[in-house]
């Protein structure tokens, strides 16, 4: 097995238990599973914790599907939902389909980044921001967009500038209001889905990790 999978699950691993505001109720304290999957003749890391039913049966062995939908706990308050799907950049990339590589460490180079790859952040400890994540969702981001306006810049960009492959999600809590009779309801603001090039998920651990740090 080629070692720089496991630079990539150390690293991964370092950075979030040093920022000290993690922790997973499972036997061993590991703040997420890993797995290697073959994938179109190579091999891939899966990183995991807190995933859905389905993504845990489709990337997690059977007697560990459970446990990967636990998600990290975050200090003082929120969970951490983490799907990473990575592998080091081959010397040779089959030309069959679009590739999604980006940087990642001095010691492992260049990785390349499996769709549907995502790190969230819900339930936060603010007042302004409730989810914040990244994921990577190239099927809706090559979907034509529904506001007609943007369906000239479709072509012009190379995908739907509202929903891009690689994207952030800013969301906030709903702003409360007081109606005429002093009788308070809740509007939900609209979701933000920010385009972003595709990150690199050391630093974005890194830094969200840095500013949930600062909230504690």
């Amino acid at each position: 097995m080629d070692h720089r999978f496991d630079r990539i699950h150390r690293h991964l691993e370092d950075c979030l238990w040093q920022s000290g505001i993690f922790e997973r109720i499972v036997d061993g304290a590991q703040l997420f599973d890993v797995e290697i999957v073959k994938r179109a003749n190579s091999n891939w890391l899966v990183i995991a914790a807190g995933i859905a039913d389905s993504e845990s049966a489709e990337f997690v062995q059977k007697h560990r599907q459970d446990r990967a939908t636990i998600p990290m706990q975050i200090t003082p308050q929120g969970q951490g939902r983490v799907l990473l799907i990575v592998r080091p950049k081959l010397d040779e990339l089959d030309g069959s389909r679009r590739k999604y590589v980006t940087q990642f460490s001095e010691d492992v180079g260049d990785i390349e980044i499996y769709q549907g790859s995502y790190i969230r952040f819900d339930n936060i400890d603010s007042p302004v921001i409730q989810q914040i994540r990244w994921e990577l969702d190239p099927v809706q981001g090559h979907k034509s967009p529904m506001e007609t306006w943007l369906l000239p810049w479709e072509s012009i960009v190379g995908c739907n500038p509202a929903h891009a492959p690689s994207h952030w999600h800013i969301n906030s809590p709903p702003i409360e209001v007081r109606g005429r009779r002093g009788q308070s309801r809740a509007i939900r603001t609209p979701e933000l889905r920010m385009a972003a090039g595709l990150p690199n998920p050391l630093l974005l651990l890194l830094s969200v990790a840095d500013w949930l740090k600062s909230l504690a």
